[in-house]
């Protein structure tokens, strides 16, 4: 079991986080002590071990979602645009101004469906980690269909591997397909530097895992996200 402070979260949130991870080999972690040191805590958990998942419920923690993280062979990829179809790189003040304008949707985040923060709270946390990945050398890519902006995705370079921190469509947007536009600059990119692309999607963003099964991405691994906060929950609230 390794318990990690995750500062950018305490930043973001203004309350102290923890992320818990398990390993396969773990039998009945103790995660009651943690409480008094955080005020939110997530663990993640292998899956397949129906006891791990007992046992962490029984300990106060509710079940989340789950991080699938997925992979897609490049080689020999090569996607082509029409004239209409525009990629631009952004600089921080463009693209945090960009999508204040143009929308980004947070439904599926996990503390958003936990419904504790507010969600202009949880806005601002994707500012600052757009911020915080631009400040690590990533370029934000801002995909426009007839000039009118449709989304983007943020793409560095790590250990000679494309990351991509994160990516989606403006709320804004009306163009049909325009998450597979910016799927294929994303893959086209990533084909740029390896021969491999890895991304993490969370089980409640089923859009997203539509397009990346779409877009020939497979299964490599899966764990499941329980939470535990001292802070009040609404969910249910309004059923």
């Amino acid at each position: 079991m390794l318990v990690t402070e995750v500062h950018y979260e305490s930043r973001n949130l203004g309350v102290k986080c923890a992320l818990v991870k398990l390993n396969p080999d773990d039998r009945n972690p103790d995660l009651v002590a943690l409480k008094d040191n955080f005020a939110m805590i997530t663990v993640r958990s292998p899956v397949g071990r129906p006891d791990l998942s007992k046992s962490i419920s029984a300990q106060g923690f509710w079940y989340c979602d789950s991080q699938l993280t997925l992979r897609r062979t490049l080689s020999g990829y090569r996607a082509e645009f029409a004239e209409s179809v525009s990629l631009n790189c952004l600089s921080e003040e463009e693209a945090l101004e960009s999508l204040l304008q143009n929308g980004f949707s947070i439904e599926s985040d996990r503390l958003e469906l936990l419904r504790v923060f507010d969600s202009n709270l949880l806005f601002g946390r994707y500012s600052n980690w757009i911020s915080d990945e631009l400040s690590l050398g990533a370029l934000f890519f801002e995909i426009s269909i007839r000039s009118r902006p449709a989304g983007f995705f943020i793409g560095r370079i790590v250990n000679e591997k494309p990351y991509v921190a994160l990516s989606g469509t403006y709320s804004k947007c009306s163009f049909p397909g325009a998450g597979s536009l910016i799927e294929s600059h994303m893959l086209q990119w990533a084909a740029s530097i390896n021969q491999h692309l890895d991304v993490v999607v969370a089980s409640s963003n089923c859009a997203a895992l539509r397009l990346h099964f779409a877009f020939g991405f497979n299964l490599l691994r899966i764990e499941d996200e329980f939470i535990w906060t001292s802070l009040e929950s609404k969910v249910g609230d309004d059923v």
